[in-house]
């Protein structure tokens, strides 16, 4: 092997060990807000429940507000503290969905 494709060899190395080092943290908040409501749980028992929302399937594209749309959520009762952590939660799901879809850095899809 020369010293150019052994330069390339660890340059390769390290941009996915540094890629897989901010990806890793990453999955594990993912993780831990899926754990919060169950739906972690739900996933490891019913895993082609929700496959769906995070396997792309035929090319027909969503957007922020498709996504928002089919989001039931279930809050707490009116006035309580609950409900409004619960709907900071969803606003900054939303901002974040609307970020996403603005700067193009991933495409939503829906799978049927």
């Amino acid at each position: 092997m020369s010293q150019t494709q052994s330069c390339c060899t660890l340059l390769q190395r390290a941009v996915v060990l540094h890629s897989t080092m901010r990806l890793v943290p990453m999955l594990e908040q993912l993780r831990k807000g899926l754990r919060l409501y169950g739906l972690l749980q739900v996933m490891e028992t019913h895993p082609g429940l929700c496959l769906p929302l995070f396997v792309p399937g035929e090319d027909d594209r969503v957007d922020a507000a498709f996504v928002l749309e089919r989001c039931k959520p279930v809050f707490s009762e009116k006035g309580s503290v609950k409900y409004s952590r619960e709907i900071n939660i969803m606003n900054f799901f939303q901002d974040f969905l609307q970020d996403v879809e603005d700067c193009g850095m991933f495409q939503l899809a829906v799978v049927c």
